[in-house]
């Protein structure tokens, strides 16, 4: 038993690490006290199951991955509706990952929902790559290029990263955006956290966009 307390306690530092996240950081994403989760990464505690929870939720894994040795690739992962790392407010724009940390993965993938009202600035990855917004439900009004388009349920967008883009929601309902997008081949260990600060600069920046004046159809 001490052995898998010491193998969970070196696995939680190492994902927060890797995350970039300061025991502040992981503590307010999931709800335990810093002197807690310190307690824990330095073995001066037996957490409990549900301490190990909601650490494994607040840094976006499954709570199984706690016990998988280390070296052994993840091939797969099921994720519930209520895990996954989960940025912004009921407010304005609210994220969630879909996506997960397999072995080499080459694909991510995040749900938006945006309230009325709100903009979000969609920029994701300097590196090349693809992706596709997918209008889930309610109404986007994409700007690319300086042209403007609506998407509505249905409706998807196809582009390379490197095309700037905004959206935003113009309509009275709230509005759900599935993103898929590539990930560069030179992932690098810092990947999770970097693509945490671009959602969080997206949520933040609130430029307006010009005047929607074109409809795109399928």
């Amino acid at each position: 038993m001490q052995n898998h307390l010491i193998h969970i306690a070196e696995r939680i530092k190492e994902w927060r690490e890797q995350a970039g996240m300061t025991l502040k950081e992981l503590g307010e994403r999931a709800g335990v006290s810093a002197s807690t989760i310190h307690k824990v990464e330095n073995r001066q505690v037996s957490p409990t199951i549900a301490v190990l929870l909601k650490i494994s939720h607040g840094l976006g894994r499954h709570p199984a991955e706690l016990l998988t040795r280390r070296g052994e690739p993840v091939r797969y992962r099921i994720r519930g509706h209520d895990e996954g790392t989960r940025l912004g407010d009921a407010e304005h724009t609210h994220v969630t990952r879909l996506g997960s940390d397999l072995h080499d993965a080459r694909l991510e993938m995040w749900r938006a929902v945006v309230q009325p009202g709100a903009l979000c600035w969609d920029g994701m990855l300097e590196e090349e790559g693809e992706i596709i917004t997918f209008c889930e439900s309610g109404e986007i009004h994409l700007q690319i290029n300086g042209e403007a388009y609506r998407l509505g349920p249905g409706d998807s967008f196809h582009c390379k990263t490197s095309v700037p883009r905004r959206w935003s929601n113009r309509g009275s309902k709230p509005a759900v955006v599935t993103l898929a997008f590539t990930l560069p081949r030179e992932r690098g260990e810092n990947l999770p956290r970097r693509l945490v600060e671009v959602w969080e600069k997206a949520i933040a920046d609130q430029t307006p966009v010009e005047q929607v004046d074109k409809v795109a159809r399928a």
